[in-house]
């Protein structure tokens, strides 16, 4: 799928811009307006990190067809954090969407999860033609590999105060799997430059990040990450790490 070429977009369909910082470099892209059913989550979605590999540990299988699994994809993004979905829904149906989301030519969203979530139930709930679209720019995903695309999510999600947070356990999954994981995506001065950490603060996320995979170890639940999320350990791995740099010991 190529949505600019099945849907056949043109200059009279663009309906805003949106400044972008990738590979380097600050450009202005167009915005569209997609219909709902040509777009897909992103399963790779840090932010529902644990979920996903709960999902998959439990046996079970996505569906290939799009629906069922942005279906299920949504139940996840809404247990994750219902508060932040609930805002989002409620200023959506009076405001409409404000903010571009950002997809890949190919459906898949990289930014704009939680709007795609609301304009999904919005749109389910008949409250609206204007809710069967989403608004988005649109990335050629042949021309951008997996670290691009991984360094522009790093800048968007940190690079605007208003972002919510991931879920504590979920954020240090992404730090593994980004930092550490194979030897990592980015090296520390790389991560620290597509975000607001100074080196200082993310070698300090790794050496937790490693901790959690250290104590998943231990419990014999190697990288069972939803265990540590059920557990709402982060706050003990941050008091164990402060324990272990402490001058006293």
């Amino acid at each position: 799928m190529n949505l600019m070429v099945d849907l056949k977009f043109n200059k009279e369909d663009v309906v805003s811009t949106k400044k972008l910082s990738i590979r380097g470099e600050k450009k202005v892209f167009n915005v569209y307006r997609i219909p709902l059913e040509y777009l897909k989550y992103n399963k790779k979605n840090g932010r529902i990190a644990t979920y996903i590999s709960q999902f998959i540990d439990e046996g079970h299988d996505f569906s290939k067809d799009i629906n069922e699994f942005n279906n299920i994809i949504e139940k996840f993004i809404e247990e994750s954090n219902p508060d932040a979905l609930r805002k989002t829904k409620q200023n959506i149906k009076i405001l409409s969407q404000t903010e571009p989301a950002v997809v890949l030519s190919n459906g898949i969203i990289i930014d704009g999860n939680r709007r795609f979530t609301s304009l999904r139930q919005l749109s389910r709930e008949g409250a609206g033609a204007e809710f069967n679209y989403l608004e988005a720019v649109i990335l050629d995903s042949e021309k951008y590999n997996d670290k691009d695309i991984k360094r522009l999510e790093l800048n968007l999600q940190h690079g605007v105060e208003s972002r919510v947070d991931y879920n504590p356990i979920d954020r240090l999954v992404d730090i593994y799997r980004d930092l550490i994981e194979n030897g990592g995506v980015f090296t520390p001065e790389e991560y620290r430059g597509e975000t607001q950490k100074t080196l200082k603060e993310v070698k300090k996320d790794m050496e937790i990040s490693q901790l959690l995979i250290d104590y998943l170890d231990f419990i014999n639940k190697p990288k069972k990450f939803y265990i540590a999320r059920k557990q709402q350990v982060d706050g003990p791995l941050r008091e164990i790490y402060n324990i272990l740099k402490s001058d006293k010991i």
